[in-house]
């Protein structure tokens, strides 16, 4: 099994978790195979944020209040299409 990761550490996890995280990958036998943070190739999610900052800009610009916010990001998670998920999964490099 392989897991891609970018290379972005949290700073509270960062003593705890990865002697935690190092003994259980070497127990299971998962390799950690990194990619540049923000990388759209190789990150996936990156894409995602991408259309929902696009989204958010044409439809509201700027929010002023923090449950306009949450508001907004519900409607533009659900605004975005499954297909687009599928397509971001087979651009995936082989």
């Amino acid at each position: 099994m392989s897991v891609v990761r970018d290379l972005v550490e949290l700073v509270l996890l960062k003593m705890v978790h990865q002697r935690f995280s190092t003994k259980c990958r070497k127990k299971n036998e998962v390799d950690i195979l990194p990619c540049p943070p923000q990388s759209p190739d190789l990150n996936l999610i990156e894409n995602i944020w991408g259309d929902m900052e696009a989204y958010l800009g044409r439809r509201y610009g700027r929010v002023a209040s923090r449950e306009e916010l949450i508001r907004a990001m519900k409607e533009v998670w659900k605004a975005i299409h499954s297909g687009r998920f599928i397509d971001l999964c087979r651009s995936m490099p082989k």
